[in-house]
């Protein structure tokens, strides 16, 4: 994670915890389960999973056996 992103995470985390902001793992692209960077995807099926459920292709393949 780069400087950048860590610093726009932390960000949003206080405006969270201060009520101001509604932050969702999918609008970063954040795995909603291991809250990890969301990454690549198998194909388009897992891709629209990640719209859906929030899930990465990792988590997505463990959920799914």
């Amino acid at each position: 994670m780069s400087n950048a992103e860590e610093y726009e995470q932390a960000f949003i985390e206080v405006l969270s915890l201060e009520g101001l902001a509604t932050y969702h793992p999918r609008t970063a692209n954040y795995c909603s389960f291991c809250n990890k960077p969301a990454g690549e995807f198998n194909d388009r099926l897992s891709k629209k999973e990640f719209t859906i459920s929030g899930l990465c292709q990792e988590c997505q393949d463990e959920t799914f056996e």
